[in-house]
């Protein structure tokens, strides 16, 4: 990674989830899972933690809740999210982007502090822990230059700009990715909020911690709590 670029985290986040409607504002032991995620970052890796959502109405909670708790937040296209990093990127004059999904409240800065180290030493177009994946669902990391995202904007299919780091890795022959592997295999875990059972476990878990669970590193949290989180 350019150490003189500037480098910022994304969370992307939005209410229009399917199978958990209104996840991201949904109460985790007093606090949304929005605030959750954004927690685990603020005040620790020195970078600007930005919520990029979208435009639509049902993303407005999301942005008056960004404002009010002093959040940096920027609104762009729904489903070209591609498109919506890229705005993001001009409107904050960022370069650099460690990409973070909000449905992730366990996400450990720890790992993506590691990932960063990688990219002192390490030349790569993407930064990554997810392919192949070792690391558990929820603890997924990437970095990447918005020039590479720019660069491909207009040749990715509608998946793609969905899901923003698709394109490279249906292509890997065209692009030098750089994979962190775990030093044990979780890919089996799943610790993201994808339904509402895996809402139900977060809330579980704040509960059988006493609160305690929100300092805890991927590995501990494993440790301690991992009988609860989903297996594939």
């Amino acid at each position: 990674m350019p150490i003189d670029a500037k480098l910022a985290i994304f969370i992307q986040a939005r209410m229009s989830s399917t199978r958990c409607p209104g996840k991201m504002m949904a109460d985790i032991g007093g606090r949304p899972m929005l605030q959750r995620v954004v927690d685990r970052f603020q005040g620790r890796l020195g970078l600007e933690t930005i919520v990029v959502t979208s435009e639509e109405t049902s993303d407005d909670l999301l942005s008056t809740f960004c404002r009010e708790s002093k959040i940096s937040c920027f609104r762009g296209p729904l489903d070209d999210v591609v498109a919506r990093y890229l705005l993001a990127g001009e409107a904050f004059g960022v370069e650099h982007v460690i990409r973070i999904c909000g449905d992730s409240p366990w996400i450990d800065n720890g790992v993506v502090q590691a990932l960063l180290e990688v990219g002192k030493n390490e030349s790569a177009d993407v930064f990554s822990n997810v392919s192949p994946r070792s690391f558990p669902k929820g603890q997924s990391v990437e970095s990447f230059s918005l020039d590479l995202l720019r660069d491909y904007h207009g040749v990715m299919d509608t998946q793609d700009l969905e899901h923003v780091t698709r394109y490279f890795y249906r292509h890997p022959e065209q692009f030098s990715i750089f994979n962190m592997k775990s030093e044990r295999d979780y890919s089996h875990l799943d610790m993201t909020v994808d339904q509402s059972c895996q809402l139900e476990i977060c809330r579980k878990i704040h509960k059988l911690s006493e609160g305690r669970c929100w300092s805890l590193s991927h590995l501990e949290l494993i440790e301690t709590y991992g009988e609860h989180f989903c297996q594939s």
